[in-house]
């Protein structure tokens, strides 16, 4: 009976690792190519949202311009929304992991589309 619970502790505890290894790539904080602001990727229920935690424009500190992004799996997060504050407008955006310190950030507006990297 110890063996038992013994062998499902461990299913369980190797469980909850496998699970923090998927969408929680994105999570913490991601600075822009520009270097004026610092992003944090927190978890919304099944999505991921981007807070500003620095930037050079104090007012823009605590808002989210990227919502809804779904992890697809390796590395791969789809389906978001992205504020884009020169044209006062939403678009699409995705994200991939690139590596540990690399996130590339796709912005969709139409057939349009620009890429940045984001570290």
């Amino acid at each position: 009976m110890k063996n038992m619970l013994l062998i499902f502790g461990c299913l369980l505890f190797t469980a909850q690792i496998s699970a923090q290894t998927g969408g929680e790539k994105i999570l913490g904080t991601w600075t822009t190519p520009d270097q004026n602001q610092v992003l944090e990727f927190i978890q919304d229920g099944d999505t991921y949202t981007a807070v500003i935690r620095q930037a050079d424009q104090v007012e823009a500190i605590g808002k989210t311009p990227i919502s809804g992004l779904e992890y697809k799996g390796n590395g791969s997060y789809k389906n978001g929304q992205i504020y884009i504050p020169k044209r006062d407008m939403m678009a699409n955006c995705s994200t991939k992991i690139l590596n540990e310190r690399e996130l590339k950030l796709t912005i969709k507006v139409g057939m349009m589309s620009k890429k940045v990297t984001w570290t």
